[in-house]
């Protein structure tokens, strides 16, 4: 059974409102992606992975001045309860963080690079908010019972947002999930800092559990290579 803590309003305040603002940028993230904004899907699902881990480690004891930075707060995570950090993918958390710096692109440096691949990163995102969202709940002193999260809460109202193309809730595999057609957005600033942004469409992909791949790798000042096998043309 979890241990439960006593928290001053200060810090109930705190805790609640990220674990609510957690779960709205999730949502968000979901529905960016279904619409094909795949950058903007990467900014909040890189929020809401922030916001549960640090509501989750400020519950613990820990108090989190790391802002903004998804990989320093995996590896607080790692370091503190790695039995949770072992079940989640550390690659994905990193290259979210990575994305999260295209905000401001006029702090981008030369070949700063990353791609996307749609269904890869929402199941992995689906995936990483199931395993982070039940580690801590709220209630009042004098209430007996734990509410049930708003995740919980929009799991069994099949919220379309939530629900719109997830392999965990859909119960679908993986392996067969991943079958199907998918899209790929790669991003670069060039040598010369041009920015180069690409989005087509892929067959399906692999579930290799990787994120990490080179974006519109650039061969000479005008020639660039793909990522990922796409039949379209016009791409290569």
């Amino acid at each position: 059974m979890a241990e439960e803590v006593k928290m001053t309003i200060e810090e109930a305040k705190r805790t609640v409102g990220l674990k609510d603002n957690a779960f709205k940028d999730y949502l968000a993230s979901r529905v960016l992606f279904n619409q094909e904004l795949l950058i903007q899907g990467c900014y909040f699902a890189c929020t809401s992975l922030e916001k549960e881990i640090k509501g989750y480690l400020e519950v613990i004891g820990k108090k989190i001045s790391i802002k903004h930075d998804l990989k320093k707060l995996f590896s607080l995570l790692k370091s503190v309860k790695p039995d949770i950090s072992a079940k989640l993918n550390e690659e994905f958390f990193e290259v979210l963080n990575k994305i999260y710096k295209a905000r401001y692109t006029e702090n981008l440096p030369a070949n700063y690079n990353f791609t996307i691949v749609r269904n890869k990163f929402l199941s992995e995102l689906d995936y990483s908010y199931s395993i982070l969202n039940p580690l801590f709940k709220f209630r009042l002193s004098i209430v007996k019972e734990f509410g049930k999260t708003k995740y919980e809460n929009a799991v069994e109202k099949k919220d379309p947002r939530l629900f719109n193309n997830n392999y965990l809730l859909q119960r679908i595999s993986k392996e067969d999930f991943f079958k199907n057609p998918d899209v790929v957005l790669e991003y670069r600033i060039a040598s010369n800092h041009e920015i180069f942004e690409v989005l087509y469409r892929i067959p399906s992909i692999l579930n290799d559990g990787k994120f990490k791949f080179e974006g519109c790798r650039q061969l000479a000042p005008n020639s660039f290579n793909l990522s990922h096998k796409t039949e379209e043309p016009g791409y290569h």
